[in-house]
């Protein structure tokens, strides 16, 4: 073997050595002791079925209702863990974990695409820099309540797990939209899970989904034993922007990165509003204002999974790197001294 195949061969394993030992998915302490509460190879992070809601930035109703292509929304949401899975799907149990202790919420802004006409029900957006935009984990705070909306956030002093920004539309992979097929124009009850909480409010019928990018800028090193780049936020097809309100309870408030803004409302204990106010969305979530100008935005019951790009490789993998590309550059001098 001549001494350009040698060298070849040494950069050739380092570069396979790296290949085959990076991590196939993240690597997270879900009790943030830096690995001392476990080392678990989480793919995908499923949330519980949450809400989200749609304000009017520039449209040209004031309102998300009846919106036009060109039309500029904002979309807040929120929810709580429901568990870990493998890169496999498989669940990944994890004893004395409560995944109502992690939860997340988003902010970011969508252009619309598409809008209803006539004989159309189909609303399609894509994501755009606007106001707003931020995704965040945490964890241990203040327990989160989906009927009131609170303690997703920073509140109860949790603790800050992971954060970063929603990107622009990717027009390549498709990835930074979404879409709400309306399957129904009769509204019925919206709050239709247990008791409903919100007696008078009605909502239109429908699904809808998507898939949006979290670009990260920090990650807690104590939860998250990888670094970590770049999250998926996949809104599965059949639950996102699900109306009406069936898994979850509608929000009487959400989180808009600086304050609590109104949803639902109706004066819900430690929620937002007055009683009978119908919030931010009216009688009928998201159909009419009916002269109301306090009643512009539409909320939605979701559901979320983000998945997890693999971390980076192992020390082992990078201590052989380095040792190739010792190897590499020792070769080089002893070739140069000849």
């Amino acid at each position: 073997m001549n001494k350009k195949t040698r060298i070849a061969a040494a950069v050739a394993t380092a570069a396979v050595t790296i290949a085959s030992g990076a991590a196939q998915a993240a690597r997270i302490d879900p009790f943030g002791l830096g690995g001392g509460g476990g080392s678990y190879e989480v793919g995908n992070i499923g949330w519980n079925n949450g809400n989200a809601i749609s304000t009017p930035i520039s449209t040209a109703t004031g309102s998300v209702n009846n919106t036009a292509v060109g039309d500029t929304i904002q979309t807040y949401g929120h929810a709580k863990l429901q568990g870990f899975s493998d890169s496999d799907g498989n669940t990944i149990v994890i004893a004395g974990f409560n995944p109502n202790n992690w939860s997340y919420v988003s902010g970011f802004s969508e252009k619309v695409s598409d809008a209803p006409s006539l004989g159309a029900r189909t609303f399609q957006t894509t994501t755009v820099a606007g106001q707003a935009n931020f995704f965040q984990l945490w964890a241990n705070g203040t327990g989160a309540v989906d009927l009131t909306g609170k303690g997703f956030n920073g509140d109860g002093g949790a603790t800050l797990l992971l954060q970063g920004t929603i990107a622009d539309y990717d027009s390549t992979s498709g990835i930074g939209q979404t879409s709400f097929d309306s399957s129904s124009v009769s509204p019925g009850t919206l709050d239709q899970f247990g008791a409903d909480n919100y007696a008078g409010y009605l909502s239109g019928k429908g699904t809808g989904g998507g898939k949006i990018n979290a670009i990260i800028n920090y990650v807690n090193s104590a939860y998250f034993l990888d670094g970590i780049s770049l999250l998926t936020l996949d809104l599965f097809t059949d639950t996102f922007q699900n109306l009406p309100f069936l898994q979850v309870n509608p929000s009487s408030c959400f989180w808009d990165g600086s304050a609590y803004i109104s949803g639902a409302g109706n004066g819900i204990a430690g929620g937002c509003g007055v009683a009978g106010d119908f919030g931010t969305i009216g009688i009928v979530n998201g159909s009419e204002t009916r002269g109301d100008p306090a009643w512009t935005n539409a909320i939605f019951q979701t559901r979320a999974t983000t998945v997890l790009p693999p971390g980076l490789p192992e020390p082992g993998s990078l201590a052989l790197l380095a040792a190739g590309l010792v190897g590499l550059s020792a070769a080089r001098r002893k070739r140069a001294a000849r």
